[in-house]
């Protein structure tokens, strides 16, 4: 009998637990009967380990001891290499190469760099809500962050520009960091108008902007890509500096820990300059060169399509259900993981009720920098269930809707 993937995870967890191992993963389900959507992790059996393993074999095969040493600071040449003409199929400007850095993933890319250019005292403008592990990240350092409001275009231009003039009396905010592209959480997917608006607030400010472009591959278009607005880094070639943070952890698998950053090249220099790298060498070389290597075979562009297929079915799965119950309110994804609700009465209401009715949500007050202002809302992940626990997960949400709005 085949298991499906939360299945795995499960029986993974109990088999340790009954040894008196430590887990080797992130994901503990507390319980099993619960369809848990808070967790935003690719379903194991989504992620391909043959195509992997027979690009890590290939790595040695022909590297060797060249895979297993220090790497060069900004990652595989031929990873970076790839990436250049990569971004154009993806519906981004060619980079210089000087202008890439690899990186360990999306989210040591900002703790690299809130490291690295962050005082203590400085703002860090962010969208309200926003990824709340981007918040965690960012509040590692020693800056206060503010909450800019959006809309269902993403992040508004007047706020940011009243926001950033207020902070200036205080020094001046050093970042803005934005999620345009299938956000986290709320989905939307901020129009070429949008972002050239947020461009020039930024360069009347001083800002740097740091795009956090994770999701840009997981896209429903007929190619990944396709149809999109180009990135805010795209659109800056003249404007402010824009640091955009691209991943393989939501198309290849999240335990490669491989992404990379797009940046005028003079803060790739800051990057190179830093000790981390310094002492180390590249962040991750063996498994960069590993990408690397599925980029130039197009191993990784099969992996990535079957993923992002499974996804949309996945997403589709889900937001049925949920259409046909008038007291919630959403916008269908395009993308990326999760769709973000609006929903009857207060959100940890829902929240405990949903769990009663056997679906875990998270509450959306947690991706606001400030209290939570506007309706209630959750966020649901369809990244880790199969279609038909999607649906029944849907079905259930549905079910609690009705009940509070009565």
């Amino acid at each position: 009998m085949e298991r499906t993937g939360i299945e795995l995870l499960h029986i993974d967890g109990r088999a340790r637990r009954a040894q008196g191992r430590s887990l080797d993963l992130q994901f503990e389900a507390d319980e099993e009967s619960i369809l848990d959507l808070t967790w935003g992790h690719p379903d194991p059996l989504l992620l391909d380990t043959a195509a992997v393993s027979a690009a890590a074999q290939d790595v040695l095969a022909t590297d060797g001891w060249r895979a297993m040493s220090y790497g060069f600071g900004a990652g595989p040449t031929e990873l970076r290499e790839m990436l250049v003409d990569h971004l154009v199929t993806i519906g981004e400007r060619r980079p210089a190469i000087d202008e890439l850095f690899i990186t360990a993933g999306t989210s040591s890319a900002l703790g690299q760099l809130a490291a690295l250019f962050c005082t203590a005292g400085d703002v860090v403008l962010v969208e309200s809500p926003t990824y709340f592990y981007g918040l965690r990240i960012w509040g590692d350092a020693p800056v206060r962050l503010v909450g800019v409001p959006i809309d269902d275009g993403g992040m508004l231009p007047d706020a940011l520009d009243a926001l950033a003039g207020q902070a200036a009396n205080n020094g001046g905010p050093r970042f803005v960091y934005t999620v345009p592209t299938h956000h986290n959480p709320t989905g939307y997917v901020a129009s070429t108008d949008r972002r050239r608006a947020l461009l020039k607030v930024a360069e009347r400010h001083g800002l740097t902007v740091v795009e956090d472009d994770a999701y840009r591959e997981v896209s429903w278009a007929p190619r990944p890509g396709e149809g999109l607005p180009p990135s805010m880094w795209s659109l800056a070639e003249e404007g402010p500096a824009v640091i955009r943070l691209g991943s393989f952890s939501k198309t290849l698998g999240p335990g490669m820990r491989v992404g990379y950053l797009s940046a005028p090249t003079e803060i790739v220099t800051r990057l190179l300059a830093s000790g981390v790298v310094d002492s180390g060498g590249g962040v991750n070389h063996f498994a960069a060169s590993v990408v690397g290597r599925m980029l130039a075979t197009g191993s990784y562009l099969t992996a990535r399509d079957r993923v992002v297929g499974a996804l949309e079915a996945r997403a589709e799965a889900l937001v049925g259900p949920l259409s046909r119950a008038e007291p919630l309110n959403f916008v269908a994804p395009g993308g990326g993981y999760f769709v973000w609700v609006n929903v009857p009465g207060d959100a940890a209401e829902f929240v405990a009720a949903a769990r009663k009715a056997g679906v875990a949500c998270t509450n959306g007050a947690g991706f606001h920098v400030e209290a939570m202002s506007g309706p209630a809302a959750i966020r649901v992940a369809f990244s880790l269930y199969e279609p038909d626990m999607l649906a029944d997960a849907g079905r259930r949400l549905a079910r609690v809707a009705r009940n509070l709005a009565a």
